[in-house]
């Protein structure tokens, strides 16, 4: 087979087989969903179901949009007015204390409360006195309840190509491998010239 020829047909080969790899290490519109879902934190939500004169049944929905499952958590809040809660929690809730500043802490029970699942959600129930109008000064573990950004990589990767050996003569394989960086390393195809 003639150089040109065998060239001609290397990166023919090369083209076909790296284009089944796009898919892979290509930084494309599609990953960003996914950066999306890393950057997106835990939520706490709090609401009501139920009221009456001097209080109300609160109910708190601690989510989890995350890929893996929190296991043990701690959420401290202030009321906003006059709402208060009581001594005690149920569902996820094991413990509720306040401080003399108002800041209630509300850690999960033993007895399978610790773990928000992957995707899911735990509530903790209680009563409380006042009106609840919402909360300020909320965390859970330590971050925002509003499941503000971790601040995780949403940098596109940088893709590189190189061949080995980086010039043919005669017919023998050729090793291409891309990497990349970030969430997308890989390596992708050996050629053989005529397959």
């Amino acid at each position: 087979m003639p150089k040109t020829a065998l060239t001609l047909s290397v990166l023919l080969s090369a083209a076909l087989l790296l284009s089944g790899c796009a898919d892979q290490a290509a930084p494309t519109a599609t990953r960003a969903p996914h950066l999306s879902t890393l950057a997106t934190g835990p939520t706490a939500t709090f609401d009501s179901t139920g009221a009456w004169d001097t209080g109300f049944t609160g109910r708190i929905t601690l989510s989890n949009p995350g890929a893996a499952p929190i296991t043990g958590w701690t959420l401290k809040f202030k009321f906003n007015g006059t709402a208060s809660a009581g001594s005690s929690v149920w569902g996820a809730g094991g413990s509720i204390t306040k401080d003399s500043a108002g800041l209630y802490t509300i850690t999960p029970n033993s007895w399978g409360g610790a773990t928000i699942p992957a995707g899911g959600s735990v509530t903790v129930g209680y009563d409380g006195s006042g009106q609840l109008s919402g909360v300020n000064t909320c965390t859970l573990n330590g971050a925002s309840c509003s499941g503000a950004s971790t601040g995780g990589d949403t940098t596109a990767p940088t893709v590189s190509l190189t061949a080995s050996p980086t010039t043919v003569t005669a017919a023998g394989n050729v090793t291409l491998s891309a990497a990349a960086s970030a969430l997308y390393r890989t390596s992708c195809l050996q050629v053989a010239p005529g397959a």
